[in-house]
């Protein structure tokens, strides 16, 4: 039997862990949207993220990933993808 749910996992050249979230897909705004965590490379902590992949076109994704400091959610990181024609 197939999920709804999605898992993603991946790193990246800022630290050595493993970023874990769960997340589902919203047919009425054409976005991917997860939640999980991952480890604060600097503080050593786990860290907690949001992160959203938008469909614009058959072209064009919007990849944005939100984290939380001092308690206010901010924007840490955009990725516009575009196929080349």
């Amino acid at each position: 039997m197939l999920s709804a749910s999605l898992k993603v996992f991946g790193s990246d050249n800022m630290g050595t862990g493993i970023a874990s979230s769960e997340g589902a897909y919203d047919k009425t705004n054409n976005t991917l949207n997860f939640m999980g965590s991952m480890v604060d490379p600097v503080r050593k902590k786990e860290m907690p993220f949001r992160s959203a992949v938008k469909f614009i076109d058959d072209n064009t994704q919007v990849f944005d990933m939100f984290m939380k400091s001092k308690g206010k959610e901010y924007k840490g990181m955009e990725i516009i993808y575009t196929r080349v024609k």
